[in-house]
């Protein structure tokens, strides 16, 4: 299984991705394009200040 280390990269395949992470990137928010993956397993976000989380994320329970 592929895992996906940018949600620019993951959003190309957002239909197929089940594994991203992102880890120790430094985000303090995270883009809408997140509600794409609709097959996501698995979300690394350890090691960033997240602040803000988009409704999209919402979509993925």
């Amino acid at each position: 299984m592929k895992t996906y280390y940018s949600l620019t990269e993951a959003s190309k395949d957002a239909d197929k991705v089940k594994i991203l992470d992102l880890s120790d990137q430094q985000l303090t928010s995270l883009s809408e394009e997140i509600g794409q993956l609709t097959q996501l397993e698995r979300l690394g976000l350890n090691g960033n200040q997240l602040t803000d989380l988009p409704a999209e994320f919402g979509q993925l329970i």
